[in-house]
């Protein structure tokens, strides 16, 4: 493009105030930064003390927070300067307003400058192992199309991690709160991460934000690793000095206060107010304090207002160009936006820079004018009326698209553009798209098509992007991917495309719980097909089955369901699909042939084609609650794909059943962490049914490990209606407030909740206790409340039941519920059958808790020797797997048998959890601790912290003896 450079044109001095004088009357404030920077001295000093901690290896987050004109612009310039002294590297980028639209934008301004300064060895280095997963959202590699990628997160994050292994890092971004959705949840990826990186985030924002960006913010800003800095306006004494700096030494105190009551202390606009009466020739003295009201706090507009009318033509088109272009733009691209000549722009910009409104060379790139802050810009921009802005918007995208800007670039553009039926931006806006989709920013992709379509497209192409859009806010936003599949459904004549649409709207529909509609749209679907059981037949008979399991109660399902199992399985998706599905209508009413005929539907055409599918959820539950390994084996390569894939719904459905499997098994710790990210991936695509599944079970973990409490919170996060809709699968919610209402003692209302379980798990065709154990939590709370003999009745029917099913866990844990109400030599000879049957399976926490029951029997009973040893393993058991509950439990009941609860540190193989078995197998196999970190999508520090773990349960000191310690 040529440099444009101009030797005439001002830098602005670093350390600068935020808004120089626009009149050159106006006399200098006080020189140096303290002018800026008056009563900041509390944060200045956190900078430096995080920035020291930081280069130590303790990374933070700090946002400083305040309104306009507050001097968060000042504070992050003598951040940058700061660092500078501290040998950092230093990577600045200011959000645009203009530019929200564009995904990555500002990850982009703070790594682009640097990789394109280094050497193509030094670009490799950094781009190294997971690093490379960034190099598509910078430009530096080729862009597959994938949705919502969180491997792009992991690879810009160790894109992080690479720059500063030598040098500590500071990122420095102003206007956080205009930052793009895709780079803010870079940012939210990092800040839990920081700890033990050489790196420090320095951001200003400003409070009270809304929408998607303030749900990113409010997550970012609670880490504990971020520390929030909200700047107060000045003092009267303060803005009283800031003032007289413009005005004079002479200024009368009286007339100092009321500037600062006019504009309640804010630098800014104190400053600016001084400049416009200093240009108006206010005399700064007692008699003139009305003229100070009448000026207000509205100083800026006004100020670039009058300037706009003052300046030559060319000097405002050239400013609004620079304003529609983001408040920054290379002079000649900006020249070309503004119809002017070279010549004309060059002398334009030298016009502007006198005024000291445009500073040249900004971030040190010779080529670039921009404003000398956004509110500058802002008020630029908002000079012009509508139709002036979608005007200019759109000479912006002409000049950008002819100097082969990317399309992400000019589809930002032309998102300020009134619709007017253009193929080419139709055209244009749908790569955008596509480009968004493959730097894992599904966000801003669904924005270019939204405005695609209003555009609007042809009417031979709006069915297909109303479903492109359906098919993208499925993974994100399910409630809009509802909308858009409902309207491609009208709009599509085609009658074998219509039952595909069907197909997809059904399956939004389930995820939003809108059972009845989602019947009606499959059945609508499978009247479009021609008569046969093909693969989309199957996927459509699967979807619903899923409503039958999900509580709709409809006649014809049960007819429609001996029919679908007559059905040849072959090899389509549709055909595992229909057996996962069936495998666990088959379970839930404790048939044992469900197991197989889940082992046959679940296999890795579900993991890589089904990944959000409720169907290999289905077949997941039904293995999983069979204690077979295969199900946790397919739920770990489910979770690795849903990162790779990135999306929000595959994601969410992996972790949710890996957390019931290790919540099965009783790995607690394990649990709580996929069931919490299960959580956040549930808000962030607003899938409803998920609520009703993770919610409950996240429940359960919390209730075991005695956090009551957190346990609470989990259920309220299920947002249940009071009351409760008649169908649906609340029999999980119900359970688990049972459960924690016993161990709140409330027992009434513990049988309560259970017996209504009972009704919603029977109406879905529910007997198997293996699903939802309601008949325990009713037998434990009817004995507590001393009704002993229907504590019996009820325990002895889920015994029936559980010995039908025949799986450890459940068999184990019905003994021992009937054994501990029953009592006596009958009542151990049962609780040792149930520890018997837990042995030969992987439900530790079960086991641990027959152990414990038996262990108080045998005290009853007075065998106290016995008692001591079962108590003892019982509690080595609990404390393994963070069953804090039971760990008290059960040092009660040993305190009582006469011994004592202390316990020694837990060692060996045995001891070892599975997050902490994966890490030291990995290392064992020669994985350094980065790779590791790289393949778990952890972070070093946490790899570090399970070696140490291993190292300590194992004996060993060294990498080299993992090994051998793990196969002894």
């Amino acid at each position: 493009m040529g440099s444009g450079s101009n030797p005439r044109l001002r830098k602005r001095k670093r350390g600068a105030p935020l808004l120089r004088l626009l009149d050159p009357r106006a006399k200098s404030i006080v020189c140096g930064v303290s002018a800026a920077l008056f009563e900041r001295d509390q944060v200045l000093a956190e900078l430096r003390r995080s920035m020291q901690s930081a280069a130590r290896g303790h990374g933070s987050f700090i946002v400083v927070e305040g309104g306009v004109g507050l001097g968060k612009t000042s504070v992050l310039a003598e951040a940058r300067r700061i660092a500078q002294e501290q040998n950092y590297i230093v990577l600045s980028a200011q959000a645009p307003e203009m530019e929200r639209g564009l995904p990555f934008g500002v990850v982009r301004q703070l790594f682009q400058p640097r990789l394109m300064s280094m050497s193509p060895p030094q670009r490799r280095k950094v781009f190294s192992g997971a690093a490379s997963r960034g190099a598509a959202v910078l430009g530096w590699a080729a862009e597959g199309r994938q949705i919502g990628d969180f491997a792009n997160l992991h690879g810009l994050f160790w894109l992080t991690a690479n720059l500063c292994p030598t040098r500590p890092l500071a990122l420095v971004c102003d206007d956080l709160h205009w930052t793009d959705e895709a780079s803010l949840r870079y940012l939210a990826y990092l800040v839990p991460r920081l700890e033990n990186m050489r790196l420090l985030v320095v951001a200003a924002s400003r409070p009270n934000q809304h929408g998607a960006a303030a749900d990113l913010l409010a997550r970012i800003t609670a880490d504990p690793a971020c520390v929030s800095h909200p700047l107060a306006p000045l003092g009267l004494a303060a803005g009283s000095a800031l003032a007289r700096g413009v005005l004079g030494p002479e200024a009368d105190p009286q007339f100092l206060a009321a500037c600062h009551a006019a504009t309640g202390g804010n630098p800014m606009f104190l400053h600016e107010l001084a400049a416009a009466l200093l240009a108006d020739d206010v005399r700064p003295t007692a008699s003139n304090v009305k003229q100070v009201n009448r000026l207000g706090a509205c100083a800026i507009s006004r100020r670039v207002e009058s300037w706009l009318a003052r300046l030559p033509a060319d000097g405002t088109a050239l400013a609004r160009a620079i304003a529609v272009l983001g408040g920054e733009a290379h002079l000649r691209l900006a020249a070309e936006v503004a119809d002017l000549p070279l010549p004309a722009a060059l002398a334009a910009a030298d016009a502007l820079g006198r005024l000291e409104c445009i500073q040249h060379e900004p971030n040190g790139s010779p080529d670039l004018v921009g404003f000398v802050h956004p509110l500058v810009s802002t008020a630029v921009y908002q000079q012009m009326s509508l139709v002036e802005r979608a005007a200019w918007h759109r000479k912006a995208a002409t000049a950008l698209a002819g100097s082969g800007a990317e399309p992400e670039r000019v589809a930002t553009q032309l998102l300020g553009v009134h619709p007017a039926g253009d193929p080419n931006t139709v055209e244009t806006l749908r790569r955008a798209a596509t480009t968004a989709l493959a730097r894992g920013a599904p966000e801003s992709a669904l924005g270019y098509l939204r405005r695609c379509l209003a555009e609007p497209p042809g009417s031979d192409q709006e069915a297909t992007l109303l479903v492109d859009m359906g098919t993208v806010a499925a993974e994100i936003n399910l409630p809009a991917a509802a909308d858009y599949l409902t309207r491609a459904l009208v709009r599509c004549p085609r009658s074998e495309r219509r039952a595909w649409i069907g197909y997809q709207l059904g399956r939004v529909q389930f995820g939003l719980g809108r059972y009845a509609e989602a019947w009606k749209t499959y059945q609508r679907a499978v009247a479009c097909l021609p008569s046969g059981d093909g693969d989309l037949h199957r996927r459509l008979y699967a979807g619903m089955v899923s409503l039958g399991l999900a509580g709709l109660r409809h006649p014809k399902l049960a007819g429609l369901i001996d029919g679908w199992r007559r059905l040849e399985s072959d090899a389509s998706l549709g055909s595992h699909m229909l057996n996962a599905v069936l495998a666990t209508f088959l379970a839930i009413q404790g048939d044992p042939g469900g197991v197989s005929l889940a082992e046959r539907g679940l296999d890795n055409v579900l993991v890589e084609r089904a990944t959000s599918d409720m169907a290999l959820a289905c077949g997941w539950w039904t293995l999983l609650v069979s204690d077979q390994e295969p199900g946790m084996r397919s739920l770990d390569a489910s979770v690795a794909q849903a990162h790779q894939i990135g999306s929000h719904c595959a994601l969410g459905a992996s972790l949710t059943w890996r957390g019931l499997g290790w919540l099965c098994r009783g790995h607690l710790t394990e649990a709580i962490d996929d069931l919490r990210r299960a959580v956040a991936a549930a808000d962030t695509a607003h899938i409803v049914l998920a609520r009703q599944f993770s919610g409950p079970w996240l429940a359960d973990a919390l209730i075991e490990r005695g956090e009551l409490e957190a346990a609470d919170a989990a259920l309220a996060w299920v947002a249940a209606p009071n009351p409760l809709p008649p169908s649906g699968p609340w029999y999980l919610y119900l359970d688990s407030r049972a459960r924690l209402m016993r161990a709140r003692g409330r027992h009434l209302e513990a049988l309560h909740d259970a017996r209504s379980s009972g009704r919603y798990f029977e109406a879905s065709g529910g007997v198997n206790p293996a699903f939802v154990a309601w008949r325990t939590e009713a037998a434990l709370a009817l004995h507590a409340l001393g009704c002993a003999d229907e504590a019996r009745v009820v325990a002895t029917e889920e015994l029936d039941r559980a010995r039908r099913w025949g799986a450890p866990r459940t068999l184990g844990r019905a003994l021992r519920l009937v054994g501990g109400i029953t009592g006596g030599r009958a009542g151990a000879d049962m609780l040792r059958e149930a520890i018997d049957v837990l042995e030969s399976g992987s439900a530790k926490l079960e086991l641990a808790k027959a152990l414990a029951a038996h262990g108080s029997l045998q005290r009853r009973l007075g065998h106290l020797v016995d008692a001591r040893t079962a108590l003892r393993r019982a509690l080595d058991l609990a404390d393994t797997l963070s069953a804090a509950l039971l760990v008290d439990q059960i040092k009660a009941e040993i305190k009582v048998a006469g011994g004592r609860p202390r316990r020694s540190a837990l060692t060996g193989l045995r001891s070892l959890t599975p997050s902490e078995r994966r890490v030291a197998n990995l290392a064992a196999a020669g994985h350094s601790n980065r790779q590791i970190a790289e393949q778990l999508f952890v972070t070093p520090k946490t790899v570090e912290v399970h070696l140490s773990a291993c190292y300590r349960k194992l004996g060993v000191t060294r990498r080299n003896q993992l090994l051998p310690a793990l196969r002894a």
